[in-house]
């Protein structure tokens, strides 16, 4: 009875404050680690708008065309195959007799009862039994068997991966290119305004291009770049095209050197 009092007078009591602190601490470290590792909602704690935007970006680029072209390039070069619904009790050497019309078979792996796996000896092999076996029927069997290729998720993923770290790497030095053009070849760039919306990129090069050879050209928020291969061409450029229509237009374009990156 003492110890039963004992509990129940327990109920009434405050936790110190030092341990509501510790559990908040650690609810925080266990959320700060899901988010790291790429959960969108845990335990109806909605991630900040910017992550889950993060999140779902990277998701969709993994999903891409790209993705597609990766399955394809993969599946030419496998050489396993998955066969499916075989009768309980197959042995190895029916259903290795049966494959090897496609090919010769350099490994055999049994996956559960009714599921093996067949690796030949070239993909062309692989194809082959996909494309003749799948349907058919082992000699004293009842089953049809599904034959399909192997798919390597791991290698796939890989893949992918690369794939996307190729592109980031590409973006990246695509950017870089442009941003080096003007930012070390102030003098040979113009900047232009003053051009109607909807005016098409190539209508505005081939009014500059009278100027010279453009080199380099990028539109970003109403106002037109253009680097010539030469400071007298832009100088030609500013002095010539400033005040000047675009075919297509009925506006006059503001054309003045390029003074740099607002800061």
């Amino acid at each position: 009875m003492a110890f039963s009092r004992s509990t129940h007078g327990g109920f009434g009591r405050r936790r110190p404050r030092g341990t509501l602190l510790l559990r908040g601490s650690l609810l925080a470290v266990v959320l700060s680690c899901l988010h790291l590792s790429g959960t969108d909602f845990v335990a109806g704690f909605p991630l900040p708008q910017t992550a889950r935007r993060g999140i779902h970006k990277v998701h969709s680029l993994q999903t891409s065309e790209s993705s597609s072209e990766t399955w394809e390039g993969i599946e030419g070069e496998e050489t396993r195959i998955y066969i499916r619904e075989l009768d309980f009790g197959t042995t190895e050497a029916a259903i290795r007799g049966h494959f090897e019309k496609a090919g010769p078979i350099v490994e055999f792996k049994a996956r559960g009862v009714v599921k093996a796996q067949l690796t030949y000896s070239s993909a062309a092999d692989a194809k082959n039994a996909v494309a003749s076996l799948n349907g058919t029927t082992i000699e004293g069997n009842n089953r049809s068997m599904l034959v399909e290729m192997f798919i390597d998720k791991a290698k796939i993923a890989r893949a992918r991966k690369a794939e996307v770290g190729e592109e980031v790497k590409k973006t990246k030095k695509v950017k870089k290119k442009s941003k080096n053009v003007v930012a070390w070849n102030k003098e040979n760039t113009v900047c232009i305004i003053g051009w109607e919306k909807g005016t098409a990129e190539s209508a505005i090069q081939e009014h500059c291009g009278k100027a010279g050879s453009i080199v380099d050209f990028q539109v970003n928020q109403g106002v037109v770049l253009l680097a010539y291969s030469s400071s007298e061409e832009a100088a030609t450029a500013v002095a010539s095209l400033n005040g000047t229509i675009i075919e297509g237009n009925s506006r006059f374009i503001n054309v003045r050197n390029y003074e740099g990156p607002r800061r």
